[in-house]
């Protein structure tokens, strides 16, 4: 019985992390216009485990670059 309550607990504090972080992203512009960050915020706050899927499947506006972006990285021969 003590492993299904640590599982549980596992489980749980992993979708709260989630939650925290999709909300966070939510405001800090991974989406632009207000009423589409007010719908995630809706969606998310509201059904947290569906709301957190569905905003890693259909929320976000653009995936973000690895390794920051458009910014050369000084190895590129044609930036001299």
């Amino acid at each position: 019985m003590e492993t299904i309550a640590w599982v549980v607990l596992i489980l749980f504090l992993i979708t709260v992390v989630l939650w925290i972080y999709v909300i966070a992203d939510i405001f800090g512009g991974a989406i632009q216009g207000s009423g589409r960050k007010a719908l995630w915020l809706i969606v998310v706050i509201f059904f947290p485990i569906i709301g957190v899927i569905l905003y890693f499947l259909f929320g976000r506006d653009e995936p973000r670059r690895v390794g920051g972006g458009d910014r050369p990285t000084g190895t590129d021969k044609n930036n001299l």
